[in-house]
């Protein structure tokens, strides 16, 4: 999960800048899709929100999402969160003066403390990608930390690939159909699917 928008997670150094910057140029030519989800999930967060809000993104990547809700959302707070120091420096590029805004943090949805020094959010926003992160116990209990952090009617807005079938990937993530009920064990009263484009799926869960 903390491996955002990474298309072979496992080939990648992320502590390479070298390799960071090839990947990027991968994904942008190769995801055209993915400015749709940036716009998406920014006007889910401008149309639930009459305030400036504090937001947390997880696996923020080289802040591609957090230009477009930065430029487009009243932001009291920003928090980006990621594996490597080296995707934050190529965040921080991207950002140029927006950067400012971004408190950046360097953790792994794998560490069990990764929330302890965030206060409670208005919003938690992640566009994971295939990881070796995307175990269904590491998935639930993902979900149940971000529900913690969450005020009363936080938003969770969670992108993900979609998986109907798991036969050929045992004990991997969530399908699409069991999504549902995984938001609601973790305590989300609701959720509704956003947005379905090149094989992701948006969806809006709240608490």
């Amino acid at each position: 999960m903390a491996k955002s928008d990474t298309e072979l997670p496992g080939s990648i150094d992320f502590s390479d800048a070298t390799q960071v910057h090839s990947w990027i140029t991968q994904t942008v030519q190769q995801r055209v899709w993915r400015p749709r989800f940036f716009a998406a999930i920014a006007a889910a967060l401008h149309g639930s929100f009459d305030r400036a809000i504090d937001v947390v993104e997880f696996g923020s990547g080289t802040g591609y999402l957090a230009k477009e809700i930065l430029g487009n959302c009243r932001i009291a707070s920003y928090t980006a969160i990621d594996v490597s120091p080296a995707i934050h420096d190529a965040a921080r590029e991207h950002l140029g003066e927006a950067a400012r805004a971004v408190r950046f943090v360097v953790k792994n949805s794998r560490d069990e403390d990764w929330a302890d020094e965030i206060a409670t959010v208005d919003a938690v926003v992640t566009m994971p990608a295939a990881s070796n992160d995307r175990l269904r116990s590491g998935r639930d209990k993902f979900f149940r930390r971000i529900r913690e952090i969450l005020r009363p009617e936080g938003l969770l807005l969670y992108c993900d690939h979609q998986n109907r079938d798991l036969s050929r990937e045992p004990g991997m993530a969530v399908t699409r159909d069991e999504l549902p009920g995984a938001l609601r064990a973790a305590g989300f009263r609701r959720s509704d699917e956003l947005l379905e484009l090149g094989g992701m799926i948006l969806v809006r869960a709240v608490a």
